[in-house]
């Protein structure tokens, strides 16, 4: 469930929220928090129940719970909307990128001591579920090769994988690549498969601050255009990483540091994949 709120002014000449009774304010804070929608009453909201139910102009039933600042200037409810989007089309059980699944497999059969801090397997699955989502919109300026997406792919499955510690530590993206690069050749990869030098980039600098990393694809020997593209796709791996900072609360997470403009709507599916994706 999310919440949204809608503030009103401070005069009720300007205010929108005033003269709405429940449902009418539950439907602004609705397009508000999804202004590509419209949203009607189903059912209207219950206090005692604690719910109601709303749908869109598709006719998608969802539910409606926990008023938040139902007063005379402020109101918000929490909504299960995208969570029912996301349930209805097996958003996550049955994600339509085969890719997706072989690499979720290989991660899965990594050899790797269970680990108990933040940095583990979960993590790096959906940082590659985030990273497949905005490369699939970020693909239409950028035409990526089998071999470019399998590169981008393993940067993004296993970024992680040499991680000791959930404390700064610039160290571990390398440490990383040089733990999958032992395993790359029994995980079935030849040098045809992906491009070593871009994936060694693509993990080593994901943890390193951005200016850093681009000043050295400026100095890397390759075509303008392979430039263009490793830096789209260093792009791809910073910000789906950043994306699942909403482990930690949505306020870990500073939109003005995502680096794509697709990225950005991808926030509410990352806190959605959070608690649904599983290994």
């Amino acid at each position: 469930s999310l919440v949204f709120v809608v503030s009103g002014c401070q005069s009720d000449k300007d205010n929108p929220l005033h003269g709405k009774d429940t449902d009418e304010r539950i439907v602004m804070c609705l397009e508000n928090a999804y202004p590509e929608h419209n949203f009607k009453v189903v059912k209207s909201f219950d206090k005692q129940k604690n719910e109601g139910i709303f749908e869109d102009e598709n006719g998608l039933e969802f539910k409606v719970r926990d008023l938040i600042y139902n007063n005379t200037y402020h109101f918000g409810c929490r909504d299960e909307y995208l969570s029912t989007i996301l349930k209805n089309e097996d958003f996550f059980d049955g994600f339509s990128s085969d890719r997706y699944q072989i690499f979720r497999a290989m991660l899965n059969e990594f050899p790797l001591s269970k680990r108990g801090f933040d940095h583990n397997k979960l993590h790096m699955l959906r940082v590659l579920f985030l990273g497949l989502l905005i490369c699939d919109r970020e693909c239409d300026g950028t035409i990526f090769t089998n071999y470019d997406l399998n590169t981008l792919c393993l940067a993004l499955t296993f970024h992680d994988i040499g991680r000791v510690n959930d404390i700064d530590d610039e160290k571990h993206g390398i440490d990383s690549y040089n733990l999958l690069s032992k395993h790359l050749t029994s995980m079935g990869f030849t040098r045809e498969d992906y491009n070593d030098e871009f994936l060694r980039f693509l993990m080593k600098y994901h943890c390193i601050d951005d200016e850093i990393a681009i000043k050295e694809i400026k100095r890397m020997n390759i075509p303008i255009s392979q430039r263009a593209k490793l830096l789209t796709c260093f792009k791809i791996v910073k910000d789906a990483d950043a994306l699942d900072r909403v482990r930690f609360g949505i306020r870990e997470l500073d939109v003005n540091y995502l680096r794509l403009e697709n990225s950005i709507k991808y926030t509410l599916v990352a806190q959605q994949t959070f608690n649904s994706l599983k290994l």
